[in-house]
């Protein structure tokens, strides 16, 4: 593949690389940045990807690694102070608890083809035609399911949030 196809390719996915890397890092500079390098590492290995398809695959698995390995580093970085350590610390915990458990709804209430609709347009950032034309569906059915997905999850969300604080109540 020619640098000038890695260029276009690259920039035709810059928006759902860095939705994909923001899944692991908190600011859009740090996602920026992940991209950034990533695009550096797949050019000096240009001549070696033979078509698109293979550049998005590698893009890909190159910006999932990347980023987290950047938010790990930045998780072993000392703060300026220990209250602000125990801050981060804390709301990353939050978050990381957060999308563990939206994880874990996911899979319990969600249909297969709901599953993967779900890691399309919201993970994967694609439009619903393009996820309509890769499941074989009509736009109309991937919104339907998209919408009745998305109820089942905060459903399950609100009942298991509930459920933890009855819990907090009963002391158990």
């Amino acid at each position: 593949m020619s640098e000038q196809t890695l260029i276009s390719a690259f920039s035709r996915w810059r928006n759902r690389l860095l939705r994909q890397a923001l899944r692991f890092l908190p600011s859009k500079e740090d996602a920026e940045d992940v991209l950034q390098d990533a695009f550096i590492r797949l050019w000096a290995k240009a001549e070696q990807i033979e078509t698109e398809k293979d550049a998005a695959s590698l893009a890909t698995v190159v910006i999932r690694n990347m980023a987290v390995d950047h938010y790990r580093q930045q998780k072993r970085k000392p703060q300026t102070t220990d209250v602000e350590m125990l801050d981060l610390q804390e709301e990353t915990a939050d978050i990381d608890e957060r999308r563990q458990l939206v994880d874990e709804i996911m899979q319990r209430v969600l249909t297969p083809l709901q599953l993967r609709i779900v890691e399309l347009r919201e993970y994967e950032g694609l439009g619903y035609d393009e996820v309509a034309s890769i499941l074989g569906m009509q736009q109309p059915a991937v919104r339907m399911q998209l919408s009745r997905a998305r109820r089942a999850i905060r459903e399950e969300y609100v009942r298991v949030n509930n459920q933890k604080k009855d819990d907090l109540l009963i002391g158990k």
